[in-house]
Formats: structure tokens, C-alpha cells, sequence
């Protein structure tokens, strides 16, 4: 999120040629509308100030591909729809664009050329445009041949990620949008190259004619850039709609028929966890067990907040398994087939020491800088212990290893802002892949032994998990109650879990 930006809402303008004024708006625009002869009146009392706000916006962290595949045939048909309405109905304006400039500029001087000639005033717009395609072009790489996209951080959460990331400039404020969610913007695209900033001096040089390179304009230049980088690699979307959304999945409906069709998913419960049984049982090598918990794992979510407890958080910890890549990523793949959000983090020693898990504010360029951690409600995060090594974590390895006991135990994160700490509460569902006991789920039950009244009576968080099992398991049977059956199963189930962790008997530590 950016500091808010100002803008002229509405601002006069008056012509040069025969002195009529007349008044435009700025509002879902960056640039002036405004022609070769004519001149932007920056002190008429008619004009208008306004404010908009502005958000970082970045395609959703870890979605599968099969979820990418289908947004990809919605983009392909829609851009195919738009390119058949243009070829069937011709633009019958003169000019293909008309001239603009930013809004901040105080005026353009007068064309020679005979403005009464449409032909002369095309040939005009045409050169213009193929100026500022050419300052875009040199802007792209510098002398030491290094392009655009090593001078502009596109931020993203996770390494690897592809896809375009945007400014959305919004008009109303909505309470309800707040840092990671997940949002479907409908507006306006604005992507003139004459937006861009540029990052040092040498490109402010080789672009004069958009920005002049004074001495006051080069302090914060790195900010300035961080907040307005080139419109080809971040376009500007003018807002007209927001809308937050509760899921990213396109095969399911919007919030107003969640309900009818929540009927149907239900109705159908016993075949679809019998058909999904079978699946897992056979990933697992024939353990119901681990197949049962795994399935429950994947359909929870945090529902609601107790004091500091997160209510239907059921992290999951399936241990014994094999080290070496390939059962990690096996499961990893399987998982991407049924859930629209999911990645893999190998905890090796070279990463726990060497990533950021953790957002940190860069006051230098006055943003936040992204973690791994920062992840969208119900992204599932599979931490694969297998890989970590023998040998010393670092400072950043311990703070990464404690944000993740943290994110795991009470489902918040704590941001680093260098001078204190800010608190963001997260639903982030992982499972991780031991051989041993997890290490990070020991953090977890150190709280709750000192919880514990008696070591034979069932403590608070005890009771929490089996009541949380058996909910889950409820939705698997497509149930909307508790039974009597179910929670007598669900009891057997920790029984189960709870004598294979005493009866093997491996090494905790590493």
C-alpha cells in the first residue's frame, strides 16, 4: 500500500488559438488530456484536488497450474472478444490517440504545422508516439547492458514467480481490503511510458524530455522509482470495482451461491472422501491413518480467533519419511492437483540462513519487502524438514526457524518494520515432512505441556484438536452435525496417533 496520491480531479483548460476555456476531469487517468494548442490553466480556482489510493498489487503466490491454465482461456477469450469488436467496428476518430502529458506539466507550445489539416495533425501524433516508444527502448537497458527488470524489484513473496504485477489506484476507500487478500479488479488500464521513473541518474538523463534530472528532483529518486516503475513492466489499473474475494478457485461460484452449491458438495461428500481415500491410501502405501489426517488437514482453515488461540488451525506433521527429494515433490505435485494454492519449501540449511521468510520494511525506498511468508489466506505450505542438514543456522536461520513456529503455532506473523514489530494475522496451512519428530511442532507442544494441570487428564488444547478432528471429519462424511459415531472415531484416531509417536522410537535431534 502507497502513501495516497494527489491528483487534479478536475482542472481547466484553455486553448491557445482562440482563447474558449472549458473544464476536463483527471478522475481513472495519470495523463492531462490535452492538445497541441492548448494550455492547462494550474492556477484557475476551478480546479479541483483530489486524492486516490494507491496498492502494490502482484498475481496470487503459489497457485496451481491447473488454476492458471483456466484463467488463462478466460484472458484468451476475452482478448480474442475485444479484438473481433475492434476489427468489426472501426475507430471513426482522426487520430488513433490523442495527445496527452502528465498532469503536472505547465504547458505545450504551439506546432508550427497547420492544425486545420487532419493529415498534418496525424502525421504528428504519430511522431510523438514514436518518440517516447523510443525513450522507452533506450530506457530498457543501460550502458552496461542491464535491462529494466534488474533496476525494478517486482516484489514478489515467492522466487520464481512469473506474471504481470499492477498499480491499482482506487477512488473509495474500502475498510475491508487489507494487506494479502486476494481481490478482482475491474477499471481502467493506463500504461503511457510517459509514467515511468527512472533509477539513477544516467537514465533521468537519457529521458530529459520527461523528467528533468535538477539536483532536487535526484534526492528520493529510489523511492520515487520504487512507487512508479515502468507501466510495460507494471501497468496502472484505475479502479471502478473491487472486489475481495473469499476463494480463487474458478471452478466454484460466487459468494451468492456458495450456499446452494455447499448443499451440493456436501451431498456428495461420501463418494467424493471414499474416491479420495483410495488415492491417499495407495500416496501412503497402504496407511489409512495418514491419509484420513491428511485429508482433514487439507479442508481446514482458521474460522475464528480466541484470545490468542486460532480456532481451526490443524497443522499437520506426517513423519517417517523417507529422506531425498523425490517424496516431498511427489506429494507436492499430488497436492497441486486438489488444492488451487500450494508450495513447497525445502527448510535446508543453505535456505533457513539465506531467504527472508519474514516481510522487512526498506525505509530507502519506503516499501516493504516481501517474505516468503507472505502468503494469501488458505495457501498450503509444505516445509520439507528432510533436507536440512547438519550445521549452524545464523542469525536470519533462527529468526526464520521462529517465524515459522510462530505462523505454525498461532497462525500470525510478526513484520519486521526495524524499529518494532507490527502483527499480521495468517491462515496458512502446513504440513510438514519429517523423518523424526518435527523439530517446529515441538515448539507447539512445549506450550502446551505448560498448560497441562495433570499429565492424565486432557488439556485445553487437547480437547481443541479432537473437537477440530472431529469437525473435519464430519464435512468428509458430509455431515453438518456432530454424531456420536464420528467422534468416537475421531478419538480412535488420536489414540492411533499418539501410540505410533511412543512406539517409535527415533533419533529428535539433529
Amino acid at each position: 500500500m502507497f502513501d495516497p496520491e494527489f491528483y487534479l480531479g478536475v482542472y481547466e483548460v484553455e486553448s491557445l488559438k482562440t482563447g474558449a476555456k472549458c473544464l476536463r476531469s483527471g478522475k481513472y487517468r495519470d495523463l492531462a488530456e490535452c492538445g497541441p494548442c492548448e494550455e492547462i490553466k494550474l492556477d484557475s480556482p476551478q480546479n479541483v484536488t483530489m486524492d486516490r489510493h494507491t496498492l502494490y498489487c502482484v498475481p496470487v503466490p503459489a497457485e496451481s497450474d491447473w488454476k492458471a491454465f483456466f484463467l488463462n482461456l478466460i484472458y484468451a477469450f476475452a482478448k480474442s472478444s475485444v479484438c473481433d469488436l475492434h476489427n468489426t467496428s472501426p475507430s471513426t476518430s482522426v487520430t488513433s490517440e490523442q495527445m496527452k502529458r502528465p498532469l503536472d506539466e505547465d504547458k505545450i507550445s504551439c506546432p508550427e504545422a497547420d492544425l486545420n489539416n487532419e493529415a498534418d495533425l496525424v502525421s504528428m501524433e504519430v511522431e510523438v508516439n514514436v518518440a517516447e516508444s523510443k525513450k522507452t527502448k533506450i530506457d530498457a537497458s543501460d550502458e552496461d547492458g542491464k535491462s529494466v527488470k534488474e533496476y525494478f524489484d517486482l516484489n514478489f513473496p515467492l522466487p520464481n514467480e512469473k506474471g504481470p504485477a499492477c498499480i491499482v489506484k482506487m477512488y473509495q476507500l474500502d475498510e475491508s481490503v487489507k494487506l494479502n487478500d486476494v481481490v478482482e479488479v475491474t477499471g481502467i488500464l493506463s500504461n503511457h511510458p510517459a509514467m515511468a521513473s527512472f533509477p539513477d541518474r544516467k537514465q533521468a538523463e537519457k529521458s530529459s524530455a520527461l523528467l528533468d534530472p535538477s539536483p532536487d528532483l535526484m534526492e528520493g529518486m529510489e523511492e520515487t522509482s520504487s512507487s512508479a516503475p515502468p507501466p510495460s513492466l507494471v501497468p496502472r489499473l484505475h479502479a471502478i470495482s473491487v472486489c475481495q474475494l473469499q476463494h480463487n478457485n474458478p471452478l466454484l461460484s460466487s459468494a451468492a451461491g456458495s450456499v446452494i452449491q455447499g448443499e451440493a458438495v456436501l451431498a456428495e461428500a461420501g463418494v467424493l472422501r471414499d474416491q479420495l481415500m483410495t488415492v491417499l491410501t495407495q500416496l501412503f502405501a497402504g496407511d489409512h491413518v495418514a491419509a484420513e489426517y491428511l485429508l482433514c488437514h487439507l479442508i481446514s482453515s482458521v474460522y475464528a480467533r480466541r484470545d490468542v488461540a486460532a480456532v481451526g488451525k490443524f497443522a499437520l506433521n506426517l513423519s517417517g519419511c523417507p529422506p531425498g527429494v523425490s517424496f516431498p515433490k511427489l506429494l507436492h505435485e499430488f497436492i497441486k492437483q486438489l488444492v488451487t494454492k500450494c508450495y513447497l519449501l525445502p527448510l535446508s540449511l543453505e535456505n533457513m540462513n539465506k531467504l527472508s521468510l519474514v516481510p522487512k520494511k526498506d525505509y530507502k525506498v519506503n516499501r516493504l519487502k516481501s517474505g516468503i511468508l507472505q502468503l494469501s489466506n488458505g495457501t498450503h505450505l509444505i516445509l520439507d524438514e528432510t533436507a536440512l542438514q547438519p550445521g549452524q543456522l545464523d542469525s536470519n536461520g533462527v529468526a526464520n526457524m521462529t517465524a515459522l513456529g510462530n505462523m505454525i503455532s498461532w497462525q500470525k506473523l510478526d513484520y519486521d518494520f526495524s524499529f518494532h514489530k507490527q502483527e499480521f494475522l495468517t491462515d496458512i496451512i502446513p504440513l510438514v515432512l519429517s523423518e523424526g519428530k518435527s523439530i517446529i511442532k515441538l515448539i507447539e507442544e512445549d506450550f502446551v505441556n505448560t498448560r497441562k494441570e495433570d499429565s492424565s487428564k486432557m488439556s485445553i488444547d487437547d480437547f481443541h484438536s479432537l473437537l477440530l478432528l472431529s469437525r473435519l471429519l464430519s464435512l468428509t462424511y458430509g455431515k453438518k452435525s456432530l454424531t456420536q459415531e464420528i467422534w468416537n472415531r475421531a478419538k480412535l484416531l488420536e489414540v492411533e496417533r499418539k501410540t505410533r509417536l511412543v512406539l517409535t522410537s527415533v533419533p529428535q535431534n539433529r
